[in-house]
């Protein structure tokens, strides 16, 4: 069977190639063509974003863009004077009350010593 094999190998290497292999190579050649050219106009993509983003940096604005995320990463808070606090309001009525109850009775009442 090998030896068989191998003559079949030389009488496929040694005929001519027909009209129909031509275009079946012309095909293939069509389809790698086309994947390559792919493959270059994505390089290149990658190549214009990537210098027009150098090309931002160099003018200043990637610069400004870390300095202004480095002021806000930086901030300090202030701290508000608790005594110029302004009460919020209650969420939600008590029922059976007219009024909604103060701060003071409130935290009377978390402590169980109100009503």
């Amino acid at each position: 069977m090998i030896d068989s094999s191998a003559s079949d190998v030389d009488e496929i290497l040694d005929r001519a190639p027909s009209e129909i292999d031509h275009n079946k190579a012309l095909e293939a050649g069509i389809v790698f063509e086309e994947q390559l050219d792919r493959l270059i106009n994505s390089a290149l993509a990658r190549r214009i974003n990537t210098l027009e983003q150098l090309e931002f940096y160099r003018q200043g604005l990637g610069k400004q863009w870390r300095r202004v995320s480095d002021e806000i990463i930086d901030a300090e808070a202030t701290e508000v004077d608790p005594r110029k606090q302004i009460e919020a309001p209650p969420y939600a009525s008590i029922p059976g009350s007219d009024s909604a109850p103060t701060s003071s009775e409130r935290d009377t009442d978390a402590r169980g010593e109100g009503a």
